[in-house]
């Protein structure tokens, strides 16, 4: 489901085509702003006004995001091969990839959703 405006949307489109379930990208962006104390209670209320439990929902990570490759480096917009660059570093391309990955995982977990897919 597309949720632009906020998490909360998902569950209100769900809702409205009447899906048993549904999933939704955490975000859009590797770096997108976290979010509001409002969209979060706002979604939580929305999942127990519709009735759908934390394994309704299968959130989905940022999906340009490779923990497996040494070889990413992130930009604004995409992750692209740089094992040659001057400034190519294999420790900071990690850990740029598994904050992106934890930021996914706080969010789930602000959300109450148990359950979460990445590629």
């Amino acid at each position: 489901m597309t949720f632009a405006g906020g998490p909360e949307y998902a569950v209100v489109k769900a809702a409205e085509v009447g899906a048993n379930s549904f999933s939704f990208f955490l975000k859009s962006k590797p770096v997108v702003a976290p979010y509001t104390p409002e969209s979060i209670e706002v979604f939580k209320q929305a999942m127990k006004e519709f009735k759908y439990s934390s394994s309704d929902v299968l959130p989905h990570g940022y999906n340009q995001i490779n923990l497996g490759s040494p070889y990413q480096y992130a930009s604004s917009t995409k992750f692209i091969s740089l094992p040659h660059s001057p400034s190519f570093s294999i420790s900071s391309q990690r850990e740029q990839a598994y904050s992106v990955f934890l930021d996914d995982l706080r969010r789930c977990e602000q959300l109450e959703l148990s359950l979460y897919n990445f590629q």
